[in-house]
């Protein structure tokens, strides 16, 4: 069995959309943890405030369900199914910023703007889920260290404090080279 629940290999997005349609508890359970992965890329590219994940994704959840699901009708396999989710949440978080005022109306300066803002979120948002199917929590928390610009004894000492467990520059390298190898095998596949 795999992580669907079934014998063989995970479904293709057209076939979690359509079990999902078909009130498959398993697929829809299967939806929702893409959402929460998606909605942490987001989060990770602080363009969403950390706190608000599980607001939105409960506001992505309802908006998935209403009207009989006609938002996951709309499907139809035009995009990949994260491409497709990822615009939902964006929608949602920006109504939901813009609801509680941290974003004003009139900022967007147009559609295509926002679009352009969308698409390059999304591609940061699908290579952070990417990344974190691929690596350990603590290897994929540790790149995020490193790009976010912190040297090998900031990431241990957050480590520490983090695991409650003592790490060294040393080990937070050694991690980060066998993150890397792993990235690069994945990559090479």
């Amino acid at each position: 069995m795999d992580s669907t629940g079934r014998s063989g290999t995970a479904p293709s997005d057209q076939e979690l959309v359509d079990r999902c349609l078909q009130a498959d508890e398993q697929a829809w359970r299967l939806l929702a943890d893409l959402l929460r992965r998606l909605i942490g890329g987001l989060a990770a590219t602080r363009w969403l405030d950390g706190g608000l994940q599980e607001e939105i994704a409960q506001e992505v959840e309802v908006e998935l369900l209403r009207d009989g699901c006609r938002v996951l009708r709309q499907f139809a396999g035009r995009s990949r199914l994260s491409t497709y989710l990822g615009t939902i949440i964006l929608r949602v978080a920006l109504r939901l910023r813009r609801a509680d005022g941290s974003i004003p109306w009139g900022e967007l300066e147009s559609m295509d703007h926002s679009v352009e803002v969308a698409d390059a979120l999304l591609g940061r948002i699908e290579t952070w889920v990417a990344v974190q199917q691929i690596l350990s929590p603590i290897e994929a928390l540790i790149l995020r260290l490193y790009a976010a610009g912190y040297t090998g004894e900031e990431a241990a000492d957050m480590l520490s404090r983090l695991t409650q467990r003592p790490w060294t520059a040393a080990m937070v390298y050694k991690h980060k080279a066998r993150a890397m190898v792993r990235l690069q095998r994945a990559l090479a596949d």
